[in-house]
Formats: C-alpha cells, sequence, structure tokens
C-alpha cells in the first residue's frame, strides 16, 4: 500500500466550504482505480488544517494516476484554499 496525505490550510473562516469541496472530490477519488479509500480529516482545534488522505494499493498505481479528477474539482477548491503540503509513506 502506498498513503498520500495532502495537508490543506483553507482561508480562514472558509474551513467549512473548503471541507464540504474536499468531501466531495474524495468520494469521488474512491471511484479511481487503484484507490482503496479516499477520506477529509480535519483538525479539531484548528479547523483551517484539512486533511485528504488517499490510500492506494501501490504507489505504481498512485503516479499512474493523471490527476484528472483534480483538476475537475480545482475550481471548486481554489476560492478557499490558502496552502498545503503533501506527504507520502510506503507499507514497510
Amino acid at each position: 500500500m502506498y498513503i498520500v496525505v495532502i495537508e490543506n490550510t483553507a482561508k480562514k473562516d472558509c474551513h467549512e466550504e473548503y471541507r464540504l469541496a474536499s468531501c466531495r472530490f474524495m468520494n469521488e477519488m474512491k471511484e479511481v482505480p487503484g484507490v482503496i479509500d479516499a477520506k477529509v480529516w480535519q483538525d479539531r482545534n484548528n479547523p483551517e488544517q484539512i486533511l485528504n488522505v488517499i490510500i492506494w494499493e501501490s504507489e505504481a498505481m498512485a503516479k499512474s494516476n493523471d490527476g484528472s479528477l483534480f483538476l475537475k474539482y480545482k475550481p471548486e477548491l481554489k476560492p478557499y484554499f490558502e496552502t498545503n503540503t503533501t506527504r507520502t509513506f510506503s507499507e514497510q
């Protein structure tokens, strides 16, 4: 398995709109070949911090994804988005 964690920071007072759009994105992400699961997590102490966690069958499956689903949701996410970082984890 291969896990991608995208640590997003929503704009101040826009976290609910960003979270809802992220949920729609992750729900559809579950249908992408190679995706085992995709979820949204929100920091209870800092609601602007929202994680998108995608569990892939393998790193190769993740790397072969063309990103078209993200491009579909980008216009919906962008107005509420401030910054992000991406971390990846592989099973040992």
